[in-house]
């Protein structure tokens, strides 16, 4: 039996919104959803099916497998009772596979667990497993006092975070807060989701993520990615590029921190999940010595690193964007979709240095 894909890039969203199967999306994130409903074809083996929402993605799904040898068929509905694998999984996601006709659809009791795997706080052991340093895992606070208190403790400089949120958005920097600002953020973040994850902000020299596969039973890194990042340090892109190369760029030694998350991953995760996941990683500056942060965040469900590297295992090279315009000269477009307001691509054997 193979795979039935789907593309919802919104699913942190609704993880966040708690409110079941009938969330609706921004319309940003449904605008993304539907550019980028081809992404997947490019790593369907032959059997595969990628569930879009428009006929013309389907029409256009069969001039990429023509001109560039994809297997795999867009489908509107799946006639073949293919598993289903969506970008993440939520009530939403778990409703819309169901009606796309996917077999294989969690129950709401195993999509509520991975809802709740999915919040920051799965960070914190693991973080520990990893071999993090006390001092820089996250502090999950459930009221303002408590919030304020562990700010203080990381000198008034610190990285608030939702329990859910989606691409950066949800995690704010204090130092640049006002009072009365921070204090609203906290108590809407612990009233919409019941508390707000704390930690220390550092000084980053390097973004990167380790990327691993559940099978039901066992977890196993597959790989690395390595992020292009803009000079305020916000995501710009990952390189798409052989895993030799990208494990070369990561400035500091993360074999041991792959395999204290393989084992503690294996313990909680493994008999709940199936699929790809990722943990965020980063280096920073401490006294002058280079360290790592082994999990600024898990990220349970497909990433742009593992997209990343599932391209790159197609003989692609470059950067692998999210860009809210047509290609430019020299960037392939993954999802040509007539009209879109965004475009995934990736900038033409161009890998930075």
């Amino acid at each position: 039996m193979g795979k039935l894909y789907f593309f919802n890039p919104d699913n942190d969203l609704a993880l966040a919104a708690g409110n079941g199967e009938r969330y609706t999306p921004p319309a940003a994130a449904l605008d993304l959803r539907r550019a980028g409903a081809l992404l997947p074809l490019w790593w369907c083996d032959e059997g595969n099916e990628v569930l879009v929402e428009t006929d013309e993605a389907v029409e256009v799904a069969d001039s990429l497998k023509s001109t560039f040898g994809i297997s795999g068929t867009a489908v509107r509905k799946s006639e073949a009772s293919n598993h289903a694998a969506p970008w993440g999984w939520s009530p939403l996601s778990a409703r819309l596979m169901r009606e796309g006709g996917a077999a294989m659809v969690p129950a709401p009791d195993e999509i509520e667990r991975l809802r709740m795997l999915s919040h920051r706080r799965t960070s914190m052991p693991l973080a520990r497993a990893m071999g993090a340093e006390e001092s820089i895992v996250a502090r999950e606070c459930f009221s303002e006092t408590e919030a304020e208190a562990a700010i203080a403790a990381a000198g008034g400089d610190a990285i608030i975070k939702q329990p859910w949120s989606s691409s950066g958005r949800g995690v704010m920097g204090t130092r640049s807060m006002r009072a009365d600002a921070l204090r609203c953020a906290i108590a809407g973040t612990i009233r919409r989701q019941g508390s707000i994850m704390v930690e220390r902000r550092l000084e980053r020299e390097a973004d990167f993520a380790a990327l691993f596969v559940s099978d039901g039973r066992r977890v196993r890194f597959e790989g690395a990615s390595v992020f292009v990042t803009l000079p305020s340090g916000a995501y710009a892109g990952n390189i798409v590029d052989s895993g030799d190369r990208l494990m070369e760029r990561i400035p500091v030694d993360i074999s041991a921190a792959i395999k204290g998350a393989e084992e503690y991953l294996t313990e909680a995760v493994a008999p709940h999940y199936r699929g790809y996941m990722g943990i965020d990683m980063l280096a920073y500056r401490k006294g002058g010595r280079l360290m790592l942060d082994p999990c600024v965040e898990l990220n349970l469900r497909m990433t742009m690193g593992v997209a990343a590297m599932l391209l790159a295992r197609r003989g692609l090279r470059g950067v692998l964007r999210v860009k809210p315009s047509e290609p430019s000269a020299g960037e392939l477009n993954l999802s040509p979709i007539p009209g879109a307001r965004f475009s995934i691509v990736v900038s033409d054997g161009e890998v930075p240095a």
